[in-house]
């Protein structure tokens, strides 16, 4: 008989940039790590004791369908990037026409801390350079609203292997992907919910071309979709409430991530 492979799996990402590194049992993730399994281990006590804080780890028991997130203050909220910011530069640069991703990015913050902090200071929103449009605000599911989710995500081709291994390990992966993203839904959506059919559009940011664009965005659709159903967000991702989604692929080295829009029909 073969070695049954250990129930515990693992996510996971660097804090600083929320960006996902491994998803696996022990072994594979010290071989992809590059370090031994007791070494691995040590690192994941130290993050859950609060010592280690350059890691996130997500913790899942595949037999009684429990997990545990674990880095920062253990709570789950999304980590990282961080949540204040400049107000005096966000003043600067929301004043020369930047949106509320522009900002974002310059100031190394999320898209929903400048949100925060438009809505504290009584501002439009700017959907393109120069120009504020009513109605692309992030508010209670009658308007636009925005979600960015740091790193990059397992593709399809990711999925079909950890299958071919063990369902187990893909519903594993599957599941974890969309902790991930519910991680960043509750810091960014807080309140939004869409009650009727929406239209969603992606936008893939890949550190380099290397992963096929329908490998990277049809498993990634998915996840992302079932996370935010699971989050309350969507009512659900059937016909009735996902009238049409796009895709649009870019290359950021120092910045991969997802944003997501989701536009409300009528």
């Amino acid at each position: 008989m073969g070695r049954r492979e250990s129930s515990t799996w693992y996510t996971v990402y660097a804090a600083y940039r929320d960006q996902l590194i491994v998803i696996g049992n022990a072994r594979e993730c010290a071989a992809f790590m590059g370090c031994t399994v007791n070494s691995f281990q040590s690192m994941v006590s130290k993050v859950k004791s609060g010592k280690n804080k350059a890691y996130c780890v997500v913790v899942e028991d595949l037999d009684a369908g429990t997990y545990a997130v674990y880095g920062g203050d253990n709570t789950g909220e999304l980590r990282g990037r961080p949540k204040t910011m400049d107000d005096y530069l966000a003043g600067q640069l929301y004043g020369a026409g930047l949106n509320d991703h522009q900002i974002a990015d310059r100031l190394g913050v999320n898209a929903g801390t400048v949100w925060e902090w438009r809505k504290n200071n009584n501002l439009p929103p700017q959907c393109e350079e120069g120009q504020a449009k009513e109605g692309c605000g992030m508010m209670d599911g009658k308007r636009t609203a925005y979600l960015v989710i740091p790193g990059i995500l397992p593709n399809l081709n990711d999925y079909i292997a950890a299958e071919r291994i063990h369902r187990q390990k893909a519903a594993a992966m599957k599941r974890q992907t969309e902790q991930v993203v519910i991680l960043c839904a509750k810091s960014q959506l807080r309140g939004v919910k869409f009650s009727g059919p929406v239209i969603m559009r992606y936008s893939w940011y890949e550190p380099n071309r290397r992963r096929d664009k329908d490998n990277v965005s049809s498993f990634g659709r998915k996840c992302i979709q079932d996370a935010l159903v699971r989050a309350g967000v969507l009512q659900n991702d059937g016909w009735g409430e996902i009238e049409a989604f796009s895709d649009c692929f870019f290359v950021d080295k120092k910045n991969p991530r997802v944003e997501v829009e989701i536009i409300p029909m009528g």
